[in-house]
């Protein structure tokens, strides 16, 4: 009898709130608690109960990130909820708006420490420990990507709001579980829907809805719905498209951006040069054009430089040449060459310069040349017959 009650209770409160939804838009902050001890109670006295409950045709998720429904007109009995089960690093920050265009990480905490990584605003570390520096300002010892190092908390939102930005900041991926093959992908997000493709475990996929629940037939199904890009060997579409996964075989996790390494090129090279050889490495695979501008679309050798130079606020001649003769650069022997400083080449027996590419440390180079196919990265001593010139243009 008790249990008959508690069901006629639920059944009463979340048929009001989807009459009340017909004509006004549902938002149910006010009334988290309430639904979360309903159904709380329903999966308590239920053991088949697996985060869904249908009532009157209303389906709700079990959602700890309860923010808001939407009701989506398109499909009869259904809602747009924001997903119960992301997988978020434990104890994660994220790097708040900030003045300058980075967050310093150092080595230890303390102001004249070494910087040792740079986070980018809205940039992830995870909270290793907390400590206070002589004058009582927290610090936390924090690992993002490559870096362990000290950074000032209040420049972090840390616990719950830290979650709450991870929808903000982080990109969602659906990742196919362990075990799973042959899982169907359909263009609607019901069992009766087109098959689009199939798919195994581990494939990954971008998110665009996080969580659809959908009345079908006589039990509610779970849907993630992902972005499908126009690359596949039978997909004739030249764009991207949305499709359908069931929820109980992916789960949902997150792409952060993490800190730079300030010692990826080698100990002591400066900020600046890190900031400019990890944006010149965003750039690997754009084709080679004679002559082009166009970080995306062709650029040659010369030209891929000048804008490395100008995205740090340095200005050089646009041919390579008369880039070598510049006099506002120091030439330098090979062997003191640091990441950053530039190196140009001779195909002629005269020793006319021909090419210039960006030292990477490690006796490897980044350019745009014919032989990588464009932008892409080369054994300096390899490349061409010879160096014929090094020169540095920033001053540490």
């Amino acid at each position: 009898m008790k249990k008959f009650v508690s069901l006629l209770l639920l059944f009463c409160f979340i048929s009001t709130i989807f009459s009340y939804s017909k004509t006004n838009a549902l938002t149910i902050n006010e009334n988290i608690e309430e639904v979360n001890q309903l159904i709380s109670a329903e999966k308590s006295n239920n053991e088949n109960f697996e985060g869904e409950v249908s009532l009157a045709g209303f389906s709700f998720a079990l959602n700890r990130y309860y923010d808001e429904a939407k009701i989506n007109p398109s499909i009869n009995n259904s809602a747009y909820l924001y997903s119960p089960e992301k997988i978020i690093p434990k104890n994660i920050a994220i790097v708040k708006e900030l003045d300058s265009s980075n967050l310093n990480i150092r080595k230890s905490a303390s102001t004249s420490s070494d910087i040792v990584g740079k986070l980018p605003k809205g940039g992830a570390c995870i909270i290793k420990n907390l400590v206070k520096d002589s004058k009582g300002t927290e610090w936390a010892l924090v690992e993002s990507g490559e870096v362990t190092g000290y950074c000032v908390t209040k420049y972090l939102y840390m616990n719950d709001e830290a979650i709450a930005k991870c929808d903000e900041v982080g990109k969602k991926i659906a990742t196919v579980k362990k075990g799973v093959t042959h899982l169907n992908v359909r263009s609607m997000p019901n069992t009766v829907s087109e098959i689009m493709y199939y798919v195994d475990e581990d494939e990954q996929f971008n998110v665009s809805n996080e969580m659809i629940i959908t009345k079908d037939d006589k039990r509610c199904q779970a849907w993630v719905s992902i972005i499908l890009s126009g690359d596949r060997d039978d997909d004739d579409s030249d764009g991207y498209r949305i499709a359908y996964i069931a929820k109980q075989y992916v789960s949902i996790s997150y792409e952060f951006n993490w800190a730079s390494s300030m010692t990826k090129y080698g100990e002591g090279v400066s900020p600046k040069r890190v900031e400019m050889l990890d944006y010149a490495m965003t750039f690997i695979g754009t084709p080679y054009v004679f002559g082009g501008n166009s970080l995306t679309k062709g650029i040659d050798c010369s030209g891929f430089c000048k804008q490395m130079y100008e995205y740090i606020g340095y200005t050089i001649p646009r041919i390579s040449y008369v880039i070598a003769a510049d006099k506002s650069g120091k030439e330098i022997s090979v062997e003191e060459l640091i990441p950053g400083d530039l190196v140009f080449y001779s195909e002629y027996s005269d020793g006319r310069i021909s090419h210039v590419a960006m030292y990477l440390g490690d006796n490897k180079i980044i350019h745009s040349s014919v032989s990588t196919n464009g932008i892409g990265i080369s054994t300096m001593t390899r490349f061409f017959s010879k160096v014929v010139k090094a020169v540095r243009f920033i001053e540490d």
